[in-house]
C-alpha cells in the first residue's frame, strides 16, 4: 500500500492505493490554483493512468470546477502568448484527455 495523501480527515478521495511488485514508480503531480497560482495540492498517479484521471482529481478538490473546464497544456503559459494566456495557446500544447500520464512532459515531484 502506498499513502497517497494524509494525515487528518475530510480529505476527498482514497488515502491509501495498492502498490503490486513490478508496478511502475507513481508519478506524484504538483497542482497550482487556477485562481492565484498558489499550491492547490498534489497528485499521486500511476504512469498508466490518464490526464483525464488526473483532471477529475483535480476537480474533486475543486468543488464546482468540472473536468472538462480543466486543460492540460505541455506548456505553461508564458511571454510565448503575448500574455493572452490560454486564449493565445498553440493547439499542438494542448494534452488529450487519454493521454497516458506516462506520455506527457509532466515531472514528477
Amino acid at each position: 500500500w502506498l499513502l497517497v495523501e494524509g494525515p487528518g480527515f475530510g480529505i476527498p478521495g482514497p488515502l491509501l492505493e495498492r502498490v503490486e511488485p513490478g508496478d511502475e514508480e507513481p508519478v506524484v503531480l504538483r497542482v497550482l490554483s487556477p485562481i492565484d497560482d498558489s499550491p492547490l495540492c498534489e497528485l499521486c498517479l500511476k504512469p498508466s493512468q490518464t490526464v483525464r484521471h488526473a483532471k477529475n482529481w483535480i476537480a474533486l478538490r475543486l468543488p464546482g470546477l468540472a473536468p472538462e473546464k480543466i486543460t492540460a497544456a505541455r506548456e505553461r503559459p508564458s511571454d510565448k502568448t503575448h500574455g493572452m494566456g490560454l486564449r493565445n495557446f498553440p493547439a499542438s500544447w494542448i494534452i488529450e484527455d487519454s493521454t497516458r500520464i506516462r506520455d506527457t512532459p509532466f515531472k514528477s515531484g
